[in-house]
C-alpha cells in the first residue's frame, strides 16, 4: 500500500503578505535599474510583479510610501556586519585595505547603489522623503564613526577621525556614482588602495602628536630628599 503523501505546508497570511511586499520592492528596483525612476509607476510595478494594482496599494498606499520603503531597503550600510570590521589586532595596513574593500563590495559597487541614487535624485521635490533620507544618513554615519574608532584606535578618535571617515565615505560614494559611465576595474582597484592608504597616513600622523602630548602632560620626576648626614 503506497504511503500517504505528506500534507502540504500552508502559508500563513502574514508570510504571503511579506512575500508580496518583497516582490513589489524587488520589481521596483529592477524597473528603476533597467529604465528610470519615473518608469516605476504603480501600474508597471504591478504588471511586472504579477499582482494587481490594488495589492501594491494595499502594501504601499502611495508612491511616497513605496519610495520610503525602497530607501530603507537600498540605503543600508552594513555597519553592524562583522564582515567589514577586521579585528584591531590585524596589522594596520592590512586592516585598512580589508575594511575599504569590504565596504566597497557590500555597499557601493552593487547595482542597487545606483538605484538608490536614482531614487534620491527623483525625489528632489519631495521634502518629506529628503528629510527621511537625511535622518537615516545622519544616524548611520554616527554609528559608523563610533565603530570605526573602536576598530582603528590608531586613528585617535575625535574630530580628526570623524573627518577621515566622512572623507572615506565621500570617496567611495563618488567612485560608486562614477560607475554610471562605465566601470574600469583596474582604475577602481588603484583608487581603493589609495583610499585605504589615507587611513594609514592619518594614523601615522596621529601617533607622533599623541606621543608629544603624552610627554607634555607627563608629571615631573619627584626629587628624592637629600640623605641625612
Amino acid at each position: 500500500m503506497p504511503s500517504a503523501l505528506p500534507p502540504k505546508t500552508r502559508r500563513t497570511q502574514a508570510s504571503r503578505s511579506t512575500e508580496t511586499r518583497q516582490r513589489v520592492m524587488d520589481t521596483a528596483v529592477a524597473l528603476i535599474s533597467e529604465r528610470s525612476f519615473q518608469a516605476a509607476t504603480v501600474f508597471e510595478i504591478a504588471k511586472r510583479a504579477g499582482v494587481t494594482t490594488g495589492a501594491v496599494q494595499h502594501h504601499f498606499p502611495s508612491k511616497a510610501d513605496l519610495i520610503l520603503s525602497l530607501i530603507d531597503h537600498l540605503g543600508t550600510l552594513p555597519i553592524e556586519s562583522g564582515g567589514i570590521w577586521p579585528a584591531p589586532s590585524v596589522p594596520l595596513a592590512e586592516r585598512a585595505e580589508a575594511f575599504v574593500q569590504a565596504l566597497w563590495l557590500r555597499s557601493y559597487e552593487p547595482a542597487r547603489f545606483l538605484v538608490a541614487w536614482s531614487v534620491y535624485f527623483g525625489c528632489a521635490g519631495e521634502p518629506a522623503v529628503l528629510q527621511h533620507v537625511g535622518q537615516r544618513r545622519d544616524a548611520m554615519t554616527a554609528r559608523l564613526h563610533a565603530r570605526f574608532a573602536e576598530m582603528f584606535p590608531e586613528a585617535g578618535g575625535g574630530e580628526g577621525c570623524q573627518t577621515l571617515v566622512d572623507t572615506l565615505l565621500s570617496c567611495l560614494r563618488g567612485l560608486g556614482v562614477g560607475r554610471t559611465f562605465g566601470a574600469d576595474a583596474q582604475a577602481e582597484a588603484r583608487q581603493l588602495r589609495f583610499i585605504a592608504s589615507m587611513v594609514v597616513q592619518h594614523c601615522a600622523s596621529v601617533a607622533p602628536a599623541a606621543a608629544s602630548q603624552a610627554r607634555a602632560v607627563k608629571p615631573p620626576a619627584r626629587r628624592r630628599p637629600p640623605a641625612a648626614r
